[in-house]
């Protein structure tokens, strides 16, 4: 009786960690504070942007896509829209909230001091494609294109 008891314990002991620690940041605020640029992305079968694009069409992607992380606040430039709004960690997913809505929009692949790999959340890859979001990239699926890591190198 005590050894199934012991068992049981230890399970619950297990499970309560287990929820404790999806709830926290997987990266830290610091590891993502500063201005990111966009520098490729990696489609599902390994081939960059840059390797499938003209290269005038690559260059024109670059230089107009930004990621700011200051504090609470993230902006994401883009051309000449910026979006801005406020953020937070859960776990490896990045929740921004502006003009009164919240998405989980990121989830965090890997980030190093200068690099920095983000893909869209799945509940935000809903909301494209409900939204009708295509793929323009020849040969690849919405999916596909939604499914990519998106490539930031930090700028300061």
């Amino acid at each position: 009786m005590k050894r199934i008891l012991l068992i049981a314990l230890s399970m619950i002991a297990i499970i309560g960690c287990s929820k404790k620690e999806d709830d926290k940041p997987a990266f830290t605020q610091e590891q993502l504070e500063g201005r990111w640029k966009w520098v490729d992305t990696r489609l599902p079968d390994g081939k960059l942007f840059s390797q499938i694009l003209s290269t005038q069409d690559y260059r024109s992607r670059l230089n107009r896509v930004f990621i700011t992380i200051r504090g609470n606040t993230a902006s994401i430039t883009s051309g000449e829209d910026t979006s801005s709004g406020t953020y937070k960690l859960i776990g490896s997913t990045v929740q921004i909230s502006a003009e009164g809505e919240t998405h989980n929009m990121y989830e965090i692949v890997k980030v190093t001091k200068e690099n920095l790999e983000l893909k869209w959340h799945n509940d935000f890859k809903k909301e494209m494609k409900a939204n009708g979001v295509t793929s323009t990239l020849s040969g690849y699926s919405v999916d596909q294109v939604l499914d990519a890591v998106q490539i930031y190198n930090k700028v300061d």
